[in-house]
This record gives C-alpha cells, structure tokens and sequence, in this order.
C-alpha cells in the first residue's frame, strides 16, 4: 500500500544587473523526471550540451549520458571492466563536437559525431600527475591545458604530447582552470592567477584565512560532494557584461567587474552553507544560481541575500548545475537529477475544485493521528544517536573520574643463593628469598575543576552538533515534502490514473526516506494508523474530480 511505504565588502554591481535584481523569480518547483541507468551508481555530475541548447549531459561513476527535457536517455560511454571513477564532464563552444571527461587517472575525450572515445591525458599510475581540470585555448584549439595535483601541463598538439607549464609552480596544485577571451585563469588550493597574452602571471586573489575548527566541520561536507579538496571550486563569466566573473569558493562567492583585477565577497544572508560547488548564471534571466552541501541558492541582488530553492527537493545536497535553453536550471542532488523551471507557465483558469467533506474529514483526521514532524526528529535524533544528553554526560563523567582513585597493585620477589666452601669444595646454601608487597593509591582532585579531557570533548560536541543539524534538517525538509504531496493528492486530483501512482510511488519514496532517517519509525506508526482505521484509504483511490 502506497501511503505505508567577516568583513563584508559590497560588490560593484552594473546597472543591468540591479535592473533585473528587482524583477523576481516566479514560484516553481523541481521536479525528478526519469533516472537514467543506476548501473554506474548515483550520479554525480552533469553539464550543458555543447551542441544542442535542449540537451544536456550527465554522469555517474562510471556511465555518461545524453538526455533532454523528455527525459530520453541516451548513453554514450560506459567504462568496462573496472570503475572509471567520472568527477567531472566539460564542454566548451569552441570545441562543440568533443565532450571531456575528469577522471583521477586519466582525461578522455568524445566524439559526438562518431562516438568515438578516446584518452589523451594519463598520470601514469603517478599520483603527482593526477588531472583536476582542464581547459582550451579559445584562439588556438589545439592548445591544451591540464591542472594537476601538483603543477600545470600543457600540449600544442591536442594531446598527442605534454609538457610542464612554468607558469605556476611545480609544488602547486591547479584545481581550477578557466579561458576568457585573452584571459586564463589558473586556481591554485586558495589563490587565483591571472594571465594575459604574453604577460607573467599574476595572483589577483587570495582566500582569507578560516578558522581551523569551522574549515575541519565543513571538510565532512566536502568529502562527499567535492571533486577536490581545495578551497576554491567553480569559477563563471556573466555573458551579458564582459570582464564580470563569479568564483565559487568554501568562503561564498566572489564578484568581479574588472576582468579578475579585483575580487569583492557578495553577502552570505540566505546561504545555510558557504561552500559553494558550482555556479551557473542565467543570461536570459540575469539571475545566479549556486549549489551548496545544504542546496540550490538564488542570489538576489536587491536583497543582497540568497534564496533557498528547495520546493519539491527532498535531500539536499547539491553538487552540480546547468542552464538549459535559458529556461530549465538542471541539478544533481540528493534525489538524482532534477529540474527546476525558470519560468513557470502561469495555468489556465479554472474551476476551483473543493473535495468533497467526507474527503476532507478523513485527511484531517490522518493528519491528526500521522506523527508530528518534532516526532519524526526524535526518533531520527535517536535513531542517529546524536543527541546532546551524550555530550553532557561525557562532561560529568570527566569530572567524576577525579573522584576515582587510580589503584595500584606491586609484588617484588628477590632471590639469593650462597655457596660456601669447606676443605676446597664448594657448598650451595639455603636461598634467601625477600617477598614484598605494595599498594598505592591516588586521587587527582584538580581534575574535579577542569579535566583535560574537556577540550576533546567540546570539539566531539561541535561535530555532535553539525551533524545534528544536517540530520534535523534533512529530516524536516523531507516531512513537509510530503506533507505538500499529500495536500497536492487530496486538492489537485491527477488527470490520469499513471500521473495518480506516481504521485504514489513519490508519497512512498519520501515515506521509505523518513524510515531511512528513524529506523522505520513513521512506516510502524502508519501501519497502525490505517489497521485500526480503514476508511483512510479512500484517500488514495485514484477518482478524479470526484470529492
């Protein structure tokens, strides 16, 4: 049965961009259309097409595929024999037919017209040489560039053969890389140098120092979601005002007006989370979009403050973005690939439909009898076993151990022979033997003040706390999900009896997601619940227009 399953600096904003601040975003809502294959895993990255406005491209560790707002799935590489381990996919308009691919090991190189696959970079099984990003030269397609875990490479001939770049240092890591007319921008783990045709680099931006307990909270974060553990990740040019680029970083998002001469921070307000995974920007709409480890933001312009995207995202953490045809903003989240619509079609007036009070009398009675989404948290907070009565209880035991002596037990044995002699013989005489006992016992009272153990425990609670938070927040996102879903299925009636059971399944998806998070919890009480009230199950029967 379904129902059971710092110093803030403000930007320089041009006028196009204050003009279209105060035109707001119309109400939308994402959808999940149809996955592709979960054969590869979970999916982890995606990207514009570079051909087709309509079309985009997604990835899981090991599958690339090709799909479009019709969710016709198409795929065009699969790794054999072994786990390509995919991170990124990029795609750049000088370039339109070729698609590149990020690995850890390699970077692989797709033909969209012949399908052909092939790899023209490799580490070599070397570490050092790992690729973390790549990009073109817009005037010369046949010059490469590759960022490595440690220096920057470069080939003149598409790949056929590398060479090492002296234009950052060997030692140097280059997660980041980014071709804007004349300008390359190179990303280092916190800095950003800038090159022009025939010009040295020049570091135009640095990271401000974090402290070192708030960069290790967000590290968990990172770990899952990130492709590489630097502080800066995605670096956009706005195409409606030439030299104006945004950089993502785990400190928020940077704004420059002057080509990357000067960065300035836009404000954080909005944001439940300062790293920043990717950027897109919406020409048509003027509007940028970020993604986050807590979700999808807007930055709204007039407000100075990001708006959370999250009507109809169950899980959150988001990980990677794509404008499609200027109308659909695509992400990978916590619930696969999803859409969001930037302009919502504004429906066709129609009758209100009102259900019917026999209707309505028993979806508020299901209402009152469902768990409360405090009852949810509860159980997912014990079910987690992160609640604070843990904390508060290593804090007195710390302390009470000054209250326990420390025993000590010591047994000491000596053993001595003697020889005598007599007549020139020698002669073996009684052992002596000296058996003692001791027994020490100790207090350290001071410990009863302060215990040294309190600092490793306020860490482990700061870590308590985070991690609560997530599961907290995860959880209620997921219940008034479903909450909305239900209300959806009892005020708008399908129009089709398929629409009405994926409407279904959903209710069940979101139903098994509570469970995940409580061991079942709300699966046992909604069992109950409809055992000892079977007139709830009207509810669900696909009848439309009929209250």
């Amino acid at each position: 049965m379904f129902p059971l399953k710092r110093k803030i600096c403000l930007p320089v904003f041009t006028i196009w961009w204050m003009v279209s601040a105060f035109q707001p975003l119309a109400e939308s809502s994402w959808t999940k259309p149809l996955q592709p294959s979960f054969a590869g895993g979970e999916l982890v990255c995606l990207a514009a097409h570079p051909k087709d406005h309509t079309r985009f491209l997604v990835a899981n560790r090991s599958q690339i595929f090709e799909g479009a707002s019709s969710s016709d799935w198409h795929m065009l590489w699969s790794s054999t024999g072994r786990q390509a381990n995919i991170k990124k996919i990029l795609t750049f308009p000088l370039l339109p037919d070729q698609i590149f691919v990020l690995t850890p090991e390699e970077i692989l190189m797709g033909d969209l017209r012949s399908g052909a696959w092939a790899s023209f970079y490799s580490s070599g099984g070397n570490p050092d040489k790992s690729p973390l990003s790549f990009t073109p030269d817009p005037a010369n397609p046949n010059l490469w560039f590759a960022g490595t875990s440690r220096g920057l490479w470069t080939t003149e001939n598409s790949g056929k053969t590398w060479s090492r770049s002296g234009l950052v240092p060997s030692e140097k890591a280059v997660p980041l890389l980014h071709y804007a007319e004349d300008r390359l921008f190179i990303g280092s783990e916190n800095s950003i140098y800038l090159v022009q045709r025939e010009t040295s680099p020049k570091p135009v931006f640095e990271l401000p120092q974090k402290e070192k307990d708030f960069s290790e909270a967000e590290e968990a974060l990172k770990d899952k979601t990130a492709f590489y553990h630097a502080r800066i990740f995605e670096l956009i040019e706005a195409p409606v005002s030439s030299g104006h680029f945004f950089l993502g970083t785990d400190d928020g998002v940077f704004e420059t007006s002057d080509g990357g001469l000067n960065w300035f921070p836009l404000p954080q307000s909005g944001l439940q989370s300062a790293v920043i995974l990717d950027l897109v920007f919406s020409e048509k709409t003027n509007l940028l979009f970020a993604a986050t480890p807590r979700g999808v933001f807007q930055y709204q312009a007039n407000k100075k403050s990001w708006r959370e995207l999250s009507r109809g995202l169950a899980r959150s953490n988001s990980r990677s973005l794509a404008i499609m045809n200027e109308s659909t903003l695509a992400a990978i989240t916590g619930d696969g690939f999803v859409q969001y619509s930037l302009f919502p079609e504004t429906p066709e007036p129609v009758s209100l439909f009102m259900p019917g009070a026999e209707t309505l009398d028993l979806f508020k009675k299901l209402v009152a009898l469902e768990p409360s989404a405090r009852d949810i948290q509860r159980e997912a907070i014990r079910y987690a076993n992160v609640s604070n009565w843990k904390t508060r209880r290593w804090h007195v035991a710390s302390r009470a151990a000054a209250l326990i002596p420390s025993l000590s037990f010591g047994k000491t044995m000596y053993r001595n022979s003697s020889l005598s002699t007599y007549g020139g013989k020698f002669f073996a005489g009684p052992e002596d033997v000296n058996k003692t006992f001791d027994t020490d016992i100790r207090w350290d009272l001071g410990n009863a003040l302060f215990s040294s153990s309190q600092t490793s425990i306020d860490s482990r609670e700061k870590l308590m706390v985070d991690l609560r938070r997530d599961i907290l927040s995860e959880t209620t996102r997921i219940y008034y999900e479903r909450r909305r879903l239900q209300i959806d299925l009892i005020y708008t009636p399908s129009l089709s009896e398929q629409e009405h059971l994926e409407r279904l399944i959903r209710l069940d998806e979101l139903s098994a997601l509570l469970d995940a998070l409580t061991d079942g919890f709300l699966s046992k009480r909604l069992e109950e619940i409809y055992e000892r009230n079977v007139e709830l199950n009207k509810l669900w029967i696909f009848s439309p227009g009929n209250g």
